[in-house]
C-alpha cells in the first residue's frame, strides 16, 4: 500500500487500477524463482519497479525502487507501506506472548542504551515471528536497506500542527484481525492513520484559539492550511494475538527499499538475522536479480525463438508438398523480412510473465458452491477475479509451452474439482476477496450448466508429447497379457444410447490423482510423467465427458428435419444445447451476448452448433486418451461416438448458402439454432472438423463484409444486423483466444492438405490473420502499455478489462507459431 504525503486528503493505493491512469505488469517472471514488475502512477508522477528473488527454499528479497516518471517533474512524497497478513496460522510475535522479548532486531545504538520502538524503529531492521506450521517455523522478515531522505515539514506547519511523527524512522502496528477479513486490512490501516491526525488537529485548535486571543480584533483571521498526510503515522503498537502486521516508511523520490525474509531459522540464525540480510541484499541482490533476468531471456528465446522468426515470414510458406508443423522448441533460421522489433519481444514477455504473474494459489476457501475443494490456480484479470474452466484450457496453451510441470500443477487442481457426477463449475472463486468483487448473482453454480473444454487442446498436446514413451508401454502390456489394463469393463456393460446414464465402475485399485502425482514430483524432484499424469486425470474426465455428453444432448434428435446424404434423407442421431440460456445472455457458452435468438418454448427444439463442435473436439481427445491407456472398449465407443458426432455436425448445420456453418462460433465453430434465414451469421466454419467445406468457409472467414478486418477476425459478422448491438461484448469485437484458433485451423489445414488445390488461399489468410493480429497487439500494446480483453473491429483500440492477462496471451503463441 502507498499514499501521497503531500497530499490534505488520505487516498491510499492499494488494489491495482487502471481508472486513474495507473499502468502496472511484469516485465518478467519465470513462475519459479524471480520476477520483475512495474507500477507506472501518472497522478502522483510516481514510477515504481520492483525485483523479487528466491534466494532458496526458505529466503527470498524483493527491492523497492522508486522515481520520477518524468525527470522534468519532480514526483510526490510517497508513504509506502507493507504488510503481511498470517490469518489463524501464527502463533504470534516475540514480544507479544513474551513481553521480555522485543519484537525487533536491529544494530546496536552507538550509546550501548537499549533500543526503544515506542516512536518507530530507527535504520534497518528485522522482525521475528513463528508460524505454526512445521514447515516455517522460526520467521524473519528483514528491512536492511532503507534509502531515501524524508520528507520534512514547512516552518507554517511546524508552527501550526506540531512537528510530525519522525518519518526518518519505520512506523508499524499489529492488530489482530479474523483471518477471513485479513484482506481488508486497508479499513484498519486508514482508521489508526486518522486517528494520527487526532493530535496535530487538536494543536492547531489551541493555535486558533491563542491567534484569538492575540490578534488585532480587525485583522482577518490567519489562514491555516489543511493538514497534509505526512502528519499521519502507524501507532508504533502490537495488539496482543496479533496476526496482521504493517510497516511505514515516509520517503522522498528516488528512493531504494529491500526486504529479506527467511523461515525455518535456527535460535543461531535468528539471532544473526540482520547480518545475514545484508548478506542477501545491496549488491548481492543486484547480483542475483541480472542472473535471473539474463536466464529468463535465454529461455525465452530458446522457446518461442522471436528474435529469429518473423512477422511476415512464416514456416509453412517455406514447405511446397509436405508441410511440418514445428514443435515448440524448432529453431526458426532467420528470415528475410528479419526479427521482431525490440516493443514486440517485451510485448511477448510481458504477455507471459503476466499470465504468470497474475495466478492464484489454492487454500483459500471456494466461493463458487458449498463443499467444494481449494479452487484451483488460475490468471487474474483486474475486473473478473475468478477463474473459468474453458478460459484456463487457453491459458495452459501458453503456461505449457513454458513450464510444463507447473502447467500440470494448474490442471491438477482443476480436474481435482470435477465432482463424482462428472460436472465441475465454470466459475471458482478463490476467497472472500474474489467474492466481493464478483455479482451475488453470480457466484452461485447450477450442476446443469456447462462450459467449454478447452483442455481438451491441452489434452491433445499432451498425448502428441508422450507419444513414444507410451507406444513402448503399449508394447510392453501386448506382451504381458496378464497385465492390469485401466477400466476396461465388458462392451456390453457399456451401451451408448440415448438417455442411458453414464455408469460409474469401480476400480479394482484406486489410482493415483493428478494431485498426488503432482506431489510426488514435488517431493521427489525431476519432471513429471506425462504418461502417468494422463492416467491419472482419465477417469475423472471420462466422467466430465459423459456428464458433457448426457446432460447437454437434446434428448432426440430426431425432431429434426433430415438432410440428404448422398441423395438419401437422413435424420441426426446427435444433437446439443446450452443449458441455462436466456433471451440475451449464454454465459455457459462463454460468449456472453452473442445473439441466439429467442428462447425457444421447447429448449430441447434448439441446437447449438457451437456445443456440438466442442463435443467433437472432446470426443476426439478422449478416444485417444482411452486407445493410449488400454481401454478397448471405451476408445471404441468414443470412436463411434466421434463418427456421428462429425456426420451430424455438417448434416444439420452447414449452410451453403452463406458459405459457413450457421452462426459458427467465430473461426472455431458455430452458436445459433436452425438455420433461420434471419439467424446470426457468426464466425466462418474453420475449424478442425470442417475441412469437407474449407472454400466456403474461407471465403466467408476473408470477406471484409463479414469477418475480415485490419485487425483480426470479428466475432460477429460486420454485415449482421446485430452487429456491435446492445453490450457489444462478443457482437463483432476482435477476441484473441477465438483469432488463435482460425490461426491453429488454418495452419493445420495448409498441412494436411499441401497438395490440395487451392491451398494457397489457405497459406495467404494464414499469413494475413497473423500478421493483422500482431500487428494490432502490438499497436495498443505501445500506445497503451497493455494487453486488453478484447479489441474493437472497427479501428483496432483495446476495449473491456485491461490490463488483461488471460487469452490475450495468446498473441504470444501466434508470435512464435507454436499451435500444436
Amino acid at each position: 500500500m502507498y499514499f501521497q504525503a503531500d497530499r490534505t486528503d488520505l487516498k491510499i493505493r492499494h488494489t491495482c487500477r487502471t481508472d486513474d491512469g495507473t499502468v502496472y505488469g511484469w516485465e518478467r517472471h519465470n513462475g519459479r524463482d524471480f520476477g520483475e514488475e512495474f507500477l507506472r502512477d501518472p497522478e502522483l508522477r510516481l514510477k515504481m519497479n520492483f525485483s523479487y528473488v528466491k534466494i532458496d527454499q526458505h529466503k527470498w528479497a524483493v527491492r523497492v525502487n522508486g522515481s520520477a516518471l518524468d525527470a522534468s517533474s519532480p514526483a510526490a512524497n510517497v508513504s509506502l507501506m507493507f504488510y503481511w497478513g498470517v490469518g489463524d496460522g501464527y502463533k504470534g510475535m516475540d514480544g507479544v506472548e513474551h513481553a521480555k522479548h522485543a519484537p525487533f532486531v536491529v544494530d546496536p545504538p552507538a550509546a550501548g542504551k537499549p533500543a526503544s520502538f515506542a516512536k518507530g524503529i530507527e535504520g534497518p531492521f528485522c522482525f521475528h515471528g513463528e508460524a505454526r506450521s512445521p514447515s516455517l517455523g522460526r520467521l524473519a522478515l528483514c528491512a536492511p536497506t532503507l534509502h531515501g531522505a524524508r520528507p520534512k515539514a514547512t516552518p507554517q506547519l511546524d508552527e501550526i500542527y506540531g512537528a510530525p511523527a519522525d518519518t526518518g524512522r519505520t512506523h508499524y502496528m499489529g492488530i489482530e484481525v479474523p483471518a477471513q477479513d485479513v484482506w481488508q486490512v486497508q479499513q484498519r490501516v486508514t482508521e489508526a492513520l486518522r486517528e494520527s491526525a487526532q493530535a496535530p488537529i487538536r494543536r492547531a485548535q489551541k493555535f486558533l484559539q491563542h491567534q484569538a486571543r492575540t490578534r488585532d480584533p480587525n485583522a482577518p483571521p490567519p489562514e491555516i492550511p489543511r493538514l497534509p498526510a505526512l502528519y499521519l503515522s502507524l501507532p508504533d503498537k502490537i495488539e496482543p494475538r496479533s496476526n496482521v502486521y504493517v510497516f511505514q516508511r515516509t520517503l522522498t523520490v528516488p528512493f531504494e527499499v529491500e526486504l529479506v525474509f527467511t523461515s525455518r531459522l535456527t535460535a543461531d540464525e535468528e539471532a544473526a538475522s540482520l547480518p545475514a540480510a545484508r548478506q542477501s541484499s545491496g549488491s548481492a541482490l543486484t547480483t542475483l536479480v541480472q542472473q535471473r533476468a539474463a536466464a529468463f531471456d535465454a529461455r525465452f528465446e530458446s522457446i518461442f525463438h522471436l528474435r529469429t522468426i518473423s512477422l511476415i515470414s512464416i514456416s509453412i510458406l517455406k514447405i511446397t508438398t509436405v508441410l511440418i508443423i514445428h514443435s515448440p522448441h524448432h529453431h526458426h533460421p532467420p528470415q528475410e523480412h528479419g526479427p521482431f522489433t525490440e516493443g514486440q519481444l517485451a510485448m511477448g514477455r510481458r504477455a507471459l510473465s503476466d499470465l504468470i504473474g497474475g495466478m492464484g494459489r489454492p487454500g483459500s476457501r471456494c466461493i463458487s458452491g458449498p463443499n467444494r475443494p481449494p479452487c484451483s490456480r488460475r490468471p487474474l484479470p483486474v475486473d473478473v477475479p475468478r477463474g473459468f474452466w474453458w478460459d484456463e484450457g487457453f491459458h495452459q496453451l501458453l503456461l505449457q509451452a513454458w513450464d510444463p510441470d507447473l502447467s500440470l500443477d494448474v490442471v491438477a487442481h482443476w480436474v481435482s474439482l470435477i465432482d463424482e457426477t462428472g460436472w465441475v463449475a465454470r466459475e471458482q472463486i478463490l476467497g472472500e476477496e474474489a467474492a466481493s468483487a464478483v455479482p451475488r448473482e453470480f457466484r452461485g453454480q447450477s450442476n446443469t450448466v456447462a462450459n467449454p473444454p478447452s483442455f481438451a487442446f491441452l489434452l491433445q498436446r499432451l498425448l502428441d508429447q508422450s507419444e513414444p514413451a507410451a507406444s513402448q508401454q503399449q508394447q510392453q502390456q501386448q506382451q504381458q497379457p496378464g497385465g492390469t489394463v485401466l477400466a476396461s469393463p465388458e462392451v456390453a456393460s457399456l451401451y451408448d444410447g440415448p438417455g442411458v446414464p453414464f455408469p460409474v465402475r469401480p476400480e479394482t485399485a484406486a489410482p493415483a490423482t493428478a494431485e498426488m502425482v503432482m506431489a510426488r514430483q514435488q517431493d521427489e524432484g525431476g519432471h513429471v510423467d506425462v504418461a502417468e499424469f494422463l492416467r491419472a486425470i482419465y477417469q475423472p474426465m471420462r466422467r466430465y465427458t459423459e456428464w458433457m455428453y448426457q446432460s447437454q444432448r437434446v434428448p432426440d434428435p430426431s425432431v429434426f428435419p433430415a438432410s440428404p446424404i448422398d441423395g438419401v434423407p437422413t435424420k441426426p442421431q446427435e444433437a446439443f444445447r446450452w443449458r441455462g440460456r436466456t433471451p440475451n445472455h449464454c454465459f455457459a457458452s462463454g460468449l456472453d451476448d452473442y445473439p441466439r435468438g429467442p428462447v425457444l418454448a421447447d429448449p430441447d427444439r434448439e441446437r447449438h452448433v457451437d456445443l456440438h463442435g466442442w463435443m467433437v473436439v472432446l470426443t476426439e481427445v478422449m478416444s485417444r486418451l482411452a486407445d493410449r491407456l488400454g481401454d478397448r472398449p471405451q476408445a471404441q465407443i468414443y470412436t463411434a461416438r466421434l463418427a456421428r458426432l462429425r456426420r451430424d455436425l455438417a448434416l444439420s448445420h452447414w449452410d451453403p448458402a452463406r458459405g459457413c456453418v450457421v452462426n459458427v462460433f467465430p473461426l472455431l465453430l458455430g452458436l445459433v439454432p436452425g438455420r433461420a434465414p434471419a439467424a446470426p451469421s457468426g464466425g466462418a466454419g474453420v475449424s478442425p472438423v470442417l475441412s469437407a467445406q474449407l472454400n466456403g468457409s474461407l471465403a466467408f472467414l476473408r470477406s471484409p463484409a463479414k469477418l475480415w478486418s485490419p485487425f483480426g477476425v470479428r466475432s460477429l459478422a460486420r454485415s449482421d444486423w446485430l452487429y456491435r448491438t446492445q453490450e457489444d461484448y462478443w457482437r463483432g469485437s476482435v477476441w484473441i483466444n477465438l483469432n488463435y484458433l482460425a490461426l491453429r485451423a488454418l495452419h493445420r489445414y495448409a498441412t494436411e492438405l499441401a497438395d490440395v488445390p487451392g491451398v494457397e488461399a489457405v497459406r495467404e489468410a494464414y499469413q494475413g490473420l497473423r500478421s493483422n493480429l500482431i500487428a494490432n497487439l502490438d499497436k495498443e500494446f505501445q500506445r497503451t502499455g497493455m494487453l486488453w480483453e478484447h479489441y474493437s473491429g472497427e479501428d483496432g483500440h483495446g476495449q473491456g478489462s485491461h490490463p488483461f492477462h488471460g487469452w490475450s496471451v495468446l498473441g504470444l503463441l501466434a508470435m512464435a507459431e507454436i499451435y500444436q
